[in-house]
C-alpha cells in the first residue's frame, strides 16, 4: 500500500514539473516571438525611413550652365565682351599672362580660364540662359583665383564681381564682388556658393544673364574661373 501511494506520489511530481518546464518554454517562445516581431517593425520603419530618405536625397536637379568646367579646352556656351585691353583666356597649365602674373595650374581638371591685360580694360565672361518655372532650390557656385598687381581693390575699377543681369545687360542683382582693404593675393582656389532660390522664383520664365566681370583700371589683376555651376 506505502509503495503503491509512492508510485502515485512520483507520477504526480513529475506531471507537474513537465507542465512547469512547459509553461516556461512557452512563456519564452511568447516573449521571443514577440520580441522579433517588434524587432522587425523596427527595422520596416528603419527601411522605410532610409527609402524615404533615399528619394528625398536624389531629387531631380538641372545644370543651367554649359562647359562650366572649361574641360572642352574653349569658351564654348560662354559669351566674351572685352573693353579696352584684354580678354580671357583658356589656360591648360601654360599660359603665362602679361605683367607680374605667372602660370598656374588649372583650379581642376585639365582647363580653366583666366582674365589677362596689357592695360586698363574690363572683361567680361558670361552665359545667357532662360530660369525655368517651379523653382524649389538654386545654387549658384563656383571656383576662383585672384591675383591684383596693383596696390588695392577699388569699386568699380580694380573689381572681380559677379552679376545677376537681365536680357539687356541691366543689372538684376550682384551676387559677389571684391571690396577695399581685401587680400590682394586670393590664390584659393577659392569656393564660392550663394543661394539664389528667392531670386530666381522672382524671375521664372525670364532670359537672364549669368557675368563674371574682371574691370582694371589700376594695374595688372588677373582671375581665374572654374567649375561655374547653376543648380536648380
Amino acid at each position: 500500500m506505502l509503495l503503491s501511494g509512492l508510485k502515485t506520489w512520483k507520477k504526480m511530481v513529475e506531471r507537474s514539473v513537465k507542465h512547469s518546464l512547459y509553461c516556461q518554454k512557452e512563456l519564452y517562445r511568447r516573449r521571443r516571438n514577440s520580441t522579433v516581431t517588434a524587432a522587425s517593425a523596427i527595422v520596416e520603419n528603419l527601411e522605410d525611413r532610409t527609402l524615404l530618405s533615399a528619394i528625398s536625397v536624389s531629387g531631380n536637379t538641372d545644370e543651367l550652365i554649359e562647359n562650366g568646367d572649361f574641360e572642352t579646352g574653349d569658351l564654348t556656351g560662354w559669351s566674351i565682351d572685352n573693353t579696352g585691353n584684354g580678354g580671357w583666356q583658356i589656360n591648360d597649365g601654360d599660359f603665362d599672362p602679361p605683367g607680374t602674373g605667372t602660370p598656374l595650374p588649372p583650379v581642376s581638371g585639365n582647363f580653366d580660364a583666366i582674365s589677362f591685360q596689357s592695360g586698363p580694360g574690363l572683361h567680361l565672361i558670361s552665359e545667357n540662359l532662360i530660369v525655368p518655372e517651379d523653382i524649389t532650390s538654386a545654387t549658384l557656385s563656383w571656383s576662383d583665383r585672384i591675383r591684383n598687381f596693383s596696390s588695392s581693390f577699388s569699386d568699380p575699377n580694380q573689381e572681380w564681381r559677379v552679376l545677376v543681369l537681365d536680357a539687356s545687360g541691366d543689372l538684376i542683382q550682384e551676387v559677389f564682388s571684391t571690396n577695399p582693404g581685401d587680400s590682394l593675393q586670393q590664390i584659393g582656389p577659392n569656393h564660392r556658393s550663394f543661394d539664389l532660390t528667392s531670386l530666381l522664383q522672382s524671375l521664372e520664365g525670364q532670359s537672364i544673364q549669368i557675368s563674371f566681370e574682371q574691370q582694371d583700371n589700376q594695374g595688372f589683376f588677373n582671375t581665374t574661373l572654374d567649375n561655374v555651376s547653376l543648380l536648380v
